[in-house]
C-alpha cells in the first residue's frame, strides 16, 4: 500500500497493489459556504488481464449495492464523531 497524497482536513488518497488488480481511493473534504464541509469519495479498480477486468465487472455488479452500503454507513459514523 502507497499513500499517493495527504493534506491533513484535506485530502487522503493511496494505491493499493495486489497480483491481480492495481486499488486506487480518494477521500477529500470540500469546504461548504454554510461552513460545513462536503466528504468525497472516490475509487478505481484496475485489472491487469483481460480476464480479471471481466471478473471485476461482474462482481461490481453484484457487490456494487453492498458496496455502496457500507460506505453510507461508515461516511454517517464519521459525521456523529
Amino acid at each position: 500500500m502507497e499513500i499517493t497524497d495527504m493534506e491533513p482536513n484535506k485530502v487522503y488518497a493511496y494505491t493499493l497493489a495486489t497480483p491481480q488488480d492495481d486499488f486506487r481511493v480518494s477521500y477529500r473534504l470540500v469546504p461548504l459556504a454554510s461552513g460545513k464541509s462536503r466528504l468525497e469519495y472516490e475509487e478505481s479498480l484496475v485489472a491487469k488481464t483481460a480476464r480479471g477486468t471481466a471478473n471485476n465487472r461482474v462482481s461490481g455488479l453484484l457487490m456494487g449495492w453492498f458496496r455502496k452500503r457500507r460506505f453510507k454507513k461508515m461516511a454517517l459514523k464519521m459525521c456523529q464523531s
